[in-house]
């Protein structure tokens, strides 16, 4: 495992002006970082809050590390913190809520901790006083020793406050300096002990005078001398115990365990508008947990309190309610369930489509699960599914992961060979998938509808005509992977001699391949779009007078068609 660290800065709407930072490892998984978050909140005596965590327009699931969520080492993300109030800022029972229990247990840690690097520094001090005075006994050497190893762990003094409402990392070399200071603590008191004994035997064989004096001195010296470092190595003994917690160490297994699910979909029923937002959220939470818990939420009818929320009319809870739907399609059974249940759950997740952003980006991802399996694709698209992913093709509220989300849903809609037949003659997906290559979009979403239009001509689209002029625009973007899929499309459309016909009188076509000639990554599909011209003895008429033999002389033919 790397030791690299990363630093997450939360943002809060429920604290406007705020920003919070949790020091995590790539490795870490989100339950961790929920954790540091839930200690931050204590501090602040906040903790009538249910949250959630997003990040580019996807909310984090508490079981997945920071590696899987695609980020580096080297990427601080700035995630956003969605919440609901539970209540009054109030200090709530931990009666029933093991999570509460844990935390306040690893709060326990920390204001201990705070107490014992305060006697830790205390004593560390008095054994700088002591240390000066053994410079006046008989063994005076000890007491610069013991000058350096105090002043050395005064220096390397670990820090760790509460104060600002985070928990201060301990640094990692804290850890090696006090189980250096607990040894040479221990080495140096058997010493002052040794000295201590060889003062008072001189002192028991009856010396007299300046020498009884400075036996005295001495004797009484390496004896506090002794039990300061020994106080200080029992101290440093329950410092370094305690530096070994941080936080989560109880939190994270407690947060992944399923929660009291049955009461949760009990109270959805007769909840108020805010009790039910509060609900519906923990559930959501608790769906993103773990398998178990959605399948929990499955085995306790869960879809049934569930499917009224996604028509209530609160934007916030029918956000909430698309992202229970989206956690229940990870697993096999929930996705049995939505698709079985009567038509009304998919018929409630089809709704969210033309909620706010973040429920249509919900529902695109639970979409894109429920459609791997052909019965449940069929399923949607009886239900009007298609209509309500076009819908969202046309929103500008969206983000480009939200609509290349929509357009991957229709891709596996189409991977389906029996839905396909029926989606290629959909003038209006043509027409959606049209609309959005004309616009400014990012290349990735491009890419998406070329290589979606690319299926539906592949399998003898009545427009594939019209996908011809679309292709050839796209050769002209700066972006290699647009223009490969612009070529497929093209390879694609032209499998009927009729659309290569029309193709091959395209004069801007050749004017556009000339320049992509030189490109490694694209003379292959170049070459095969010239062969499949020179073949057929129409469109290679057409395509000779339009400029064919230009791109065969610029991708280094050796022939000619030259008549």
């Amino acid at each position: 495992k790397t030791k690299s660290k990363m630093i997450v800065y939360l943002h809060c709407d429920f604290f406007p002006g705020r920003t919070f930072v949790v020091l995590s490892q790539p490795y870490d998984l989100v339950a961790h970082v929920r954790a540091n978050f839930l200690h931050i909140l204590l501090d602040l005596n906040r903790l009538n809050f249910v949250f959630r965590f997003r990040h580019r327009g996807r909310f984090w699931k508490d079981s997945q590390t920071l590696n899987e969520l695609g980020l580096t080492e080297d990427e601080n993300p700035v995630v956003e913190v969605v919440g609901e109030p539970t209540g009054p800022a109030t200090s709530p029972s931990t009666e029933n809520d093991p999570v509460l229990t844990a935390l306040y247990a690893e709060s326990s840690w920390f204001t201990e901790r705070e107490g014992r690097l305060f006697r830790f520094k205390a004593l560390t001090s008095l054994y700088v006083v002591v240390s000066v005075l053994i410079f006046f006994a008989t063994h005076w050497y000890l007491g610069l020793w013991s000058v350096l190893h105090a002043l050395y762990t005064l220096y390397n003094l670990p820090r760790a406050s509460r104060v600002g409402g985070c928990v201060a990392p301990i640094d990692p070399g804290s850890h090696t300096m006090v189980r250096v200071t607990a040894v040479l603590s221990l080495l140096n008191a058997l010493i002052a002990v040794a000295f201590f004994a060889v003062a008072l035997v001189r002192l028991l064989n009856g010396c007299d005078g300046s020498c009884a004096v400075i036996d005295r001195f001495s004797a009484a010296a390496y004896a506090l001398l002794a039990i300061v470092l020994l106080a200080l190595f029992t101290v440093t003994l329950h410092l370094r115990r305690n530096l070994a917690h941080k936080p989560g160490e109880l939190l994270v297994g407690t947060l992944l365990q399923t929660t009291n699910i049955p009461a949760l979909l009990a109270g959805l029923a007769d909840a108020s508008e805010g009790q039910r937002r509060v609900l519906v959220t923990r559930l959501a939470v608790v769906a993103a947990a773990s398998d178990a818990n959605r399948l929990a939420i499955i085995d306790n009818d869960g879809l049934t309190p569930l499917t009224p929320l996604a028509s209530c009319g609160d934007d916030v809870c029918e956000e909430r309610t698309a992202d229970v739907f989206a956690e229940l399609c990870e697993i096999p059974a929930g996705r049995a369930a939505i698709v079985q249940h009567g038509g009304a759950a998919l018929a409630a997740l089809l709704a969210l489509a033309s909620g706010t952003p973040p429920a249509a980006m919900a529902t695109a991802q639970a979409l894109l699960l429920l459609c791997a399996d052909t019965l449940a694709a069929q399923r949607i698209v009886n239900a009007g599914g298609i209509e309500s992913l076009l819908g969202l093709l046309y929103r500008s509220d969206l983000s480009h992961a939200a609509t290349e989300c929509a357009i991957a849903v229709l891709a596996r809609v189409c991977g389906h060979g029996v839905l396909v037949t029926q989606l290629m003659h959909d003038a209006k997906l043509h027409h959606a998938l049209f609309f959005l290559l004309d616009g400014a979009h990012a290349p990735s979403t491009h890419t998406a509808c070329l290589s979606l239009l690319a299926t539906l001509a592949a399998a003898g689209s009545p427009h594939a005509g019209a996908m011809l002029p679309v292709a050839i625009r796209k050769l002209a973007m700066p972006n290699t992977d647009v223009r490969t899929h612009a070529l497929e499309l093209l390879l694609a459309a032209t499998t009927d001699p009729t659309i290569l016909s029309q193709l091959a009188g395209q004069a801007e076509l050749f004017s556009a391949l000339q320049p992509l000639c030189t490109d490694s990554d694209l003379t292959r599909l170049i070459k095969m779009l010239c062969c499949r011209f020179v073949d057929s003895r129409r469109a290679r008429t057409l395509a000779q007078q339009r400029g064919l033999q230009d791109v065969i002389d610029a991708l280094g033919g050796d022939y000619s068609i030259r008549s």
